[in-house]
């Protein structure tokens, strides 16, 4: 998978807190930015394929089922006149084919996990003549990846092996993919 991927979902954070600000309730508001993350990750990883292509990976990865196999939390939902600040933690099943790279040799691999991604997000935000404008941004990113199935199964160092290399190559490029999502995030105003 494309590791923007994962951030770009998360990024929707952004956009739904102003929304939930209008709630009359922190719970009501957690309520309504978690059914609107889910739904637009949902759409987003629907009928989509990500090429994978990193020093110690090479493939092809797709979400599983997202309707039924993505899960988000709001993790924290600070909301102010005009500012929120938002952690979100979206976990989504992937199944990934290819190639990996491991001590100068080649292994075709096939794996399904879930990739889990707890990002921060800020927004300043205005209502003018019914409108929202919004100036979101993505502050910080933590990965994890959970391998639930692994062929073949005799990978040196298993499930763990592979499960820190998603994370390392996710962590290694993290500055980039938070550049990339924050100019996403700002597209996405225009």
């Amino acid at each position: 998978m494309k590791s923007h991927a994962v951030l770009l979902i998360v990024s929707s954070a952004c956009f739904v807190a102003p929304a939930a600000a209008r709630a009359d309730d922190t719970d009501e508001a957690r309520r309504m930015a978690e059914q609107m993350v889910k739904s637009d990750t949902i759409e987003f990883l629907t009928d989509r394929k990500f090429e994978v292509d990193s020093d110690a990976v090479e493939g092809e990865a797709e979400a599983v089922d997202p309707r039924e196999h993505v899960k988000v939390e709001i993790k924290d939902l600070i909301l102010v006149p005009g500012h929120v600040t938002l952690t979100a933690k979206i976990d989504a099943r992937i199944h990934f084919e290819g190639t990996l790279k491991l001590d100068d040799k080649e292994l075709d691999v096939e794996a399904t996990g879930t990739i889990s991604t707890e990002a921060d997000f800020e927004a300043d935000y205005r209502f003018e003549d019914g409108s929202l404008w919004v100036d979101g941004r993505m502050t910080d990113a933590e990965f994890e990846a959970k391998i639930l199935e692994l062929d073949p199964d005799e990978l040196p160092g298993g499930k763990r092996t592979a499960e820190q290399l998603v994370v390392k190559e996710l962590e290694r490029r993290k500055d980039e993919l938070m550049r990339e999502v924050n100019g996403w995030i700002r597209d996405q105003r225009r």
